[in-house]
């Protein structure tokens, strides 16, 4: 087998292989795509405050996960109260029959706590509350550093918490003043958290989602603020939202940024794209030698017998052909019925008719034809073709 090549491929195939060592060993870079998903590590995940909630918020209580719409609770979410709720999310958009369950849960006596740059047009409507969303998704690294405060006079020291990135400009410019409580602000006044007492319970509004996120609870000592918003709810039953999170964010991403996005897959089309190049480059196909068609021999010793055929036929001697012919069909029934044909012939006829399928009666006529003939000095044409199709329709049709 040949293989051929070109090398001007060469250079092309060593810097694709460079490529691909680069992808695999080479530094990743931070992916900053807001999810807010319990159990992402990413800069704006949700996997640290989940573990506050879990171990240090509510240590003693349950801690339930919701994968489901908000109408898709369990009845005695609406007839049970003494539970909280928390949404952390980019947008809560609420379907009418998802936004009157949960401001049912809350006038029973439940708290849901929210934190969301934008509630939705329903909650909003609802609650009275006019919300400014101004939030710069597409460019959250060049975001100037923000200032978050508390309001409330239960916390003493007014400590302000700063944020570098991610830091939202969804403020809360309309509210019923009356029924309203202002708990935090940024440093520009803007309200951004606040206390919507609804029913037997309350409604928790914050406007920054991602402060609540890893690399905010990470910086300086803004735990502690994710500590003083959750000190409002009571220690109780509570459950973590994970349905209403920012999964269509990516979900216009073309295929190859699919293929990119998982290490395994990427790993699978690199070593793909690297087979091809190959392949290219050893040119892909085996160069043989043509096969040359063989003709199959001849049958010689059938044209020994059309030969001898005609010998026979050409010299008249019609008699001797008889004769062959017919001891070769007495050796053929012999040999495949295993009868002797010598002794009685009403007795051997018989049994060939019964082990042949051939009637009795063709066969006497055969034997009777063939022994008159037999005993002929001389056979002409037409007699010796009567006993040849005979003898060829016992050949025809014996079983």
């Amino acid at each position: 087998m040949k293989l051929h090549f070109s090398r001007n491929m060469i250079p092309a195939l060593i810097l694709l292989i460079l490529v691909v060592l680069l992808e695999l060993f080479g530094p990743k870079p931070i992916d900053w795509t807001p999810n807010f998903n319990k159990d992402d590590k990413r800069p704006f995940g949700d996997k640290i405050l989940v573990e506050l909630i879990e171990k240090d918020l509510f240590p003693q209580q349950e801690i339930e996960t919701r994968y489901v719409p908000i109408y898709n609770y369990s009845a005695k979410d609406s007839l049970n109260a003494g539970k909280n709720y928390i949404y952390i999310t980019k947008n809560l958009t609420l379907a009418p029959w998802d936004g009157k369950r949960l401001l049912h849960m809350a006038e029973i006596g439940n708290q849901i706590f929210i934190a969301a740059d934008y509630i939705g047009d329903y909650l909003a409507d609802t609650l009275k509350l006019r919300i400014e969303d101004n939030l710069n998704w597409k460019n959250i690294s060049g975001l100037k550093e923000q200032s978050q405060h508390f309001e409330r006079s239960e916390f003493k020291n007014k400590q302000t918490y700063l944020y570098k990135k991610g830091h939202g400009r969804s403020q809360i410019l309309g509210f019923p003043k009356e029924k309203v409580v202002v708990l935090g602000r940024d440093d520009n006044n803007n309200i951004q958290f606040i206390k919507i007492p609804f029913g037997k319970g309350n409604i928790f509004y914050h406007t920054q989602p991602l402060a609540f996120t890893n690399y905010n609870l990470l910086l300086n000592r803004n735990a502690e603020l994710v500590y003083k918003a959750f000190s409002y709810l009571p220690q109780q039953t509570t459950i973590w939202d994970e349905y209403y999170k920012p999964l269509s964010e990516n979900a216009d991403q073309s295929p190859l940024s699919y293929i990119l996005s998982s290490p395994p897959i990427k790993l699978a089309y690199y070593i793909l794209i690297i087979s091809l190049i190959l392949f290219m480059y050893f040119d892909g196909k085996r160069q043989q030698r043509s096969i040359p068609i063989i003709k199959p021999l001849r049958n010689s010793s059938l044209d020994f017998l059309h030969t001898v055929g005609r010998l026979y036929y050409n010299r008249k001697n019609h008699k001797d052909i008889a004769q062959k012919k017919f001891l070769h069909l007495k050796e053929y029934l012999r040999s495949k019925y295993h009868i002797e044909l010598h002794g009685e012939k009403e007795k051997y006829l018989h049994q060939l008719s019964l082990r042949s399928n051939i009637s009795e009666r063709t066969l006497i006529l055969l034997f009777e034809q063939a022994e008159l003939l037999l005993k002929n000095e001389q056979i002409n044409d037409e007699d010796l073709e009567n006993f040849h199709a005979k003898i060829e329709y016992i050949y025809e049709n014996c079983q």
